[in-house]
């Protein structure tokens, strides 16, 4: 986790950070593992799906939302495992996406 929190600015972003870390870590890898059936692909895109929610931390306003947004990153990352890299959601590529 430390890799991220160096990623972020103010205590608010890092503390905002850490408590969708702690609490859904463990659920995107599940939902991560369930699609690509193998551990290293899984973590490999958890971990994508986190730095891309560090960089974009101050849109999530709400921790009530906070599920929505660990999921809904987790997803673009998950299939570009299972389809490759050329794929896009909703008509905008992976990177606009979020």
């Amino acid at each position: 986790m430390i890799i991220y929190l160096q990623m972020l600015e103010t205590p608010e972003e890092k503390s905002k950070f850490e408590q969708l870390y702690l609490e859904y870590k463990g659920l995107m890898f599940h939902v991560a593992y369930e699609i690509l059936h193998n551990e290293q692909d899984a973590e490999d895109a958890v971990h994508q799906a986190f730095v891309k929610i560090a960089e974009n931390i101050k849109k999530i306003d709400d921790p009530r939302y906070m599920y929505y947004y660990s999921n809904g990153t987790l997803n673009p990352f998950t299939l570009s495992y299972l389809y490759g890299n050329d794929w896009t959601i909703y008509g905008y590529e992976i990177d606009e996406a979020f």
